[in-house]
């Protein structure tokens, strides 16, 4: 089984770690738990299990072999770098049966098999936007990020708005926004957008979890350029947004 995980604009994601684990001995009425109450193998069952781990590469893919019949849970045990959502979908469950032709075996993926399978487990959340898709052509798991916006004016002494070319960028240097004690020993960045504008108001959108830093790099005509730098932590405040702190 290959499993391709993606971001915004279906973009690959590397860093993603997922476990495989067989759940159950097949689909069905006759199914037989493999794990315990405790999370041990039952014994007389050793036989049937299976538990892998694999990570995605820059391709974003994630492979699983030597799958045999059953049932088996996904977990994604690390989200990539910036979609650690709070509260997100990180467990689903397929399964291998025969292909209608009986010659093979097929992953398969049932949502309502898995909301069953999940139904006393209270922190599966059914409705989250991580969505696993198994078919034969193709299988996915796109992760969704949590994502705000900035927006600012440039003014004067007075607070009156200075339209009038002026540029500023914003780099971001890290996906953990709480990295300020590393702050000056960062040496590359993750992302950087250049802002300029002639109205003196700025708006950038999409901005997701981490450590920024917002920069004046040209000033509008007759005045200076602003002598700091402007450090800018996005937090996830809650499971559906993401404060923004300046300091």
């Amino acid at each position: 089984m290959c499993i391709r995980a993606s971001g915004k604009t279906d973009r690959p994601l590397q860093g993603a770690v997922f476990t495989l684990k067989k759940v159950l001995t097949e689909k069905g009425g006759n199914a037989r738990q493999i794990y315990d109450n405790d999370g041990k193998i039952v014994e007389e069952l050793s036989d049937y299990a299976y538990y892998a781990k694999a990570s995605s590469g820059s391709d974003g893919k994630v492979s699983f072999t030597d799958l045999s019949q059953g049932v088996y849970e996904l977990e994604e045990t690390k989200a990539p770098y910036g979609y650690e959502r709070l509260n997100a979908q990180r467990k689903w469950i397929v399964y291998v049966e025969k292909n209608e032709k009986g010659d093979g075996l097929e992953v398969k993926y049932d949502k309502e098999y898995e909301k069953s399978y999940y139904k006393d487990d209270k922190s599966y959340n059914e409705n989250d936007q991580n969505i696993l898709t198994i078919n034969k052509d193709r299988n996915t798991l796109s992760n969704t990020s949590n994502t705000t916006e900035l927006k600012f004016n440039k003014v004067d002494r007075d607070g009156d708005v200075i339209a009038s070319d002026t540029t500023f960028t914003l780099t971001k240097l890290s996906h953990n926004p709480d990295d300020l004690d590393n702050l000056k020993k960062i040496s590359s960045y993750i992302d950087y957008t250049t802002l300029r504008e002639e109205d003196g108001t700025f708006e950038i959108k999409d901005l997701d979890r981490g450590l920024y830093v917002l920069s004046e790099t040209k000033a509008p005509e007759g005045y200076k350029k602003a002598d700091r730098e402007f450090v800018i932590q996005i937090k996830e405040k809650n499971d559906t947004c993401l404060s923004l702190l300046k300091q």
